[in-house]
């Protein structure tokens, strides 16, 4: 997070600041490359959207 935060991308200095919503750990690569292609499909980013809106973070739509 603290990449990401730190703006060193023009990317990020322009989206950021960024907070942690979600965490899943994998002891295969390919099964966390699995699990990222879902979850930026429509399904996942749907899926997660439901997750973080019942969760104590609030609501926060993943685009």
């Amino acid at each position: 997070m603290a990449e990401h935060n730190g703006g060193n991308t023009q990317w990020t200095r322009q989206n950021g600041p960024f907070v942690l919503l979600h965490v899943e750990e994998f002891t295969e690569p390919a099964a966390a490359r699995k699990r990222e292609r879902f979850l930026k499909s429509g399904k996942g980013r749907q899926w997660l959207n439901r997750i973080l809106s019942t969760s104590s973070v609030g609501k926060t739509a993943i685009d």
